[in-house]
């Protein structure tokens, strides 16, 4: 049996709100999450402006939003580990964003399908094949 490998990238959707109940402005507040998530053990990225993180996932803001790319794996399971780590970081970081700045609320949710024509919501996967 020839091994495989694969992983996932999640775009989530991103909010927040300031502590007066406004809209926070998105690029200020991806901005403090990225800022946080360098404040974990990461490397940067040479080719690419996110940052991979402890878990060797990738974290980066594209289109104004976030995307966790998992580290290539061998097994669905493993594919799945990665994927529950991933939102668990991005969890760790928004309630570190709310707890150290002016933010009440940071709201990230996984979008894995797009209802709407020309959305950039998806969830993706690279499988290595011959």
């Amino acid at each position: 049996m020839t091994i495989r490998f694969f992983g996932s990238e999640a775009e989530y959707a991103f909010a927040a709100v300031g502590v007066g109940g406004e809209a926070y402005p998105r690029d200020a507040a991806l901005c403090r999450l990225m800022q946080r998530a360098g404040r974990r053990p990461h490397l940067r990225s040479r080719t690419h402006s996110g940052i991979y993180l402890e878990n060797g996932s990738l974290l980066y803001i594209d289109c104004g939003h976030p995307e966790y790319a998992t580290a290539e794996v061998t097994s669905p399971a493993e594919a799945c580990r990665y994927i529950k780590a991933g939102e668990a970081i991005l969890e760790e970081l928004a309630e570190e964003v709310e707890r150290a700045s002016d933010i009440e609320r940071v709201m990230i949710s996984r979008s894995n399908v797009s209802y709407v024509p020309r959305a950039t919501w998806a969830c993706h996967e690279s499988i290595g094949h011959r």
